[in-house]
């Protein structure tokens, strides 16, 4: 007997999958010349990352079958781990793929680093054609910053309708400051499915339809076997967004729920044994990462303002707040454009009847202000002198003062620092207006993104110039989050904090082109933004050290 969930099930699939072969062949039967201008333009700007990837990691373009960007050190083990997936891959033996020929007779070895599998089937043709999986881990590299690039100027068109500013966008994902401190690690670069899966994942929200579906699982699939860092942190947010669209929708909505149930299915079947080994590993010899490493690899505050060594502009600027993995900075260009994206995009009046001007100040207004102001100063010298000196051991008037810990004076500081503020009209309408973003669906899950991306980077514990401050919301996720107890390093989450700044960015940006009349000085305007962004990033010539390869070795 058919069970009737089933079956209804199962005629849902076949009448959508119909209904979708038949709209796709209606559409390709007629193309539209505005689809052939659009596609122009796709093509063009995809050109334009890979000219700018070749410019920005200058000179690896030079010598990429025997020279490796960043260093000998972990590149020389990804190459290695590249050449080991294709190897199997080749023998057809996946399931030989984690027994790797190091640290024998121990077994899943591979598990004690990244797998990369996803990245080892893009370069299984160039190591089965030149027998240089330095070549092709030089090809991976340079095609996934640009494919970064191109990924979120996608996403960003779609979400925002203006190709000029989906450019910046993609200008600041693929090539923001962070990604200069890491060009030893192949599998942080790798980041270039993230907004591909974000936009089907959009796309699939709206249309509910098979054909967006089924790239979305493809692109999450393809992240999350690049990079296990990745694939945790894209796991949390992707999930985020479908508790939010299903709390939109309501639980009525079941062919919505089905739909995400076959994603999780069928995504888990084909992600979940290539991290089997991981899982066993640490259940059979403990293999997790201390809560001291996950403090120790943590970004400080100041990390914000730490630029990579390397880079042009800043890097000997910002080299005193440098921290292992604490090489942050977003840069100033980015970081405007998105704080402009968060504002009202429209410009419009609140419909408050508030007219900017203040409110009249009685004398107890008064009083509270200036109470305020002293406390905050007071507080605030207290925070610096504990940066800067450890802390206040002494006697005054005969009282022994001792403070040595940061939250107390910390918080105070903030308290007292807002309360003045928010005794003003106009700081209270700039709060309305800049909130106004909660009123869009996609900008408000980009603004959540990017504020927990940034807690999550401080850590288990958030420190100020290296003092401990608070307990990070990131405990919450080391301690019961699955995956999290085995990263090293919190700091990586920037990469989401910076998918969702260059989303936000877009936003920013569409709204000064939208200032400007004419396609030609609207491109200009994004070329000069654009500029901006690259010159903030630049770290040119980045290193890249010859390596001895195929009879030279």
């Amino acid at each position: 007997m058919r069970s009737p969930c089933l079956f209804n099930a199962g005629q849902t699939l076949t009448a959508s999958l119909k209904e979708d072969i038949m709209r796709f062949m209606n559409k390709t039967a007629t193309v539209e010349p505005s689809r052939n201008g659009r596609a122009g333009k796709d093509l063009l700007a995809a050109s334009l990352f890979v000219v700018l990837t070749v410019v920005m990691t200058y000179p690896v373009i030079l010598n990429p079958a025997s020279s490796i960007p960043g260093d000998l050190g972990d590149p020389l083990l990804n190459v290695w781990i590249l050449a080991w997936d294709a190897h199997k891959i080749m023998q057809g033996d996946l399931w030989g793929l984690f027994s790797a020929n190091i640290f024998y007779p121990s077994k899943h070895t591979l598990a004690y680093s990244e797998h990369m599998f996803s990245s080892a089937v893009f370069a299984l043709p160039f190591i089965a054609l030149f027998k240089n999986p330095v070549l092709a881990y030089n090809i991976l590299f340079l095609a996934g910053i640009s494919l970064s690039g191109f990924g979120m100027y996608l996403l960003t068109s779609y979400l925002t309708g203006d190709r000029n500013a989906s450019f910046c966008a993609g200008a600041i994902y693929a090539f923001f400051p962070w990604r200069f401190a890491h060009l030893s690690h192949l599998q942080l670069e790798m980041a270039q499915w993230i907004p591909f899966t974000f936009l089907y994942l959009h796309k699939f929200a709206v249309s509910g339809r098979y054909r967006h579906l089924l790239p979305f699982m493809a692109f999450f699939t393809l992240q999350s076997l690049s990079c296990g860092y990745y694939a945790v942190f894209l796991s949390f947010f992707v999930a985020l967004f479908m508790v939010m669209e299903v709390y939109r929708r309501g639980l009525r909505d079941r062919e919505f729920i089905f739909k995400l149930g076959l994603f999780l299915l069928i995504s888990g079947a084909f992600i979940l044994p290539f991290f089997y080994p991981y899982i066993k590993l640490k259940h059979e010899s403990g293999f997790t990462r201390t809560i001291d490493e996950s403090i120790y690899f943590s970004a400080d505050i100041f990390s914000y303002l730490s630029a990579p060594r390397i880079n042009r502009l800043y890097g000997n600027i910002t080299g005193t707040f440098w921290k292992p993995e604490g090489e942050l900075f977003l840069g100033f260009t980015a970081m405007l454009l998105a704080a402009i994206g968060i504002m009202n995009p429209a410009g419009k009046k609140l419909r408050d009847g508030h007219s900017g001007a203040p409110p009249a100040r009685t004398v107890y207004s008064k009083i509270f202000f200036w109470i305020s102001v002293a406390v905050f100063a007071g507080s605030l010298a207290v925070v610096i002198i504990i940066i800067t000196s450890g802390g206040i051991d002494s006697r005054i008037s005969g009282v022994h003062v001792r403070i040595k810990r940061l939250p107390l004076p910390l918080a105070l500081a903030v308290i007292s620092g807002f309360m003045p503020l928010m005794m003003t009209g106009r700081f209270r309408a700039f709060i309305r207006r800049a909130f106004s973003i909660f009123r869009q669906p996609e900008r408000r899950f980009y603004f959540i993104v990017l504020v927990l991306s940034v807690l999550f980077t401080f850590g288990p514990v958030i420190h100020i110039y290296d003092k401990e401050a608070f307990y990070g919301p990131y405990m919450l996720l080391y301690k019961f989050f699955p995956g999290f107890s085995g990263l090293r390093v919190p700091s990586r989450f920037i990469i989401m904090a910076t998918a969702a700044l260059s989303v936000l960015a877009a936003f920013g940006a569409a709204r000064i082109l939208g200032r400007f009349n004419g396609p030609i000085k609207k491109a200009a305007v994004a070329a000069a933004l654009s500029a901006m962004i690259l010159l903030e990033s630049a770290s040119i010539p980045v290193p890249a050290p010859s390596i001895a390869v195929g009879n030279e070795i």
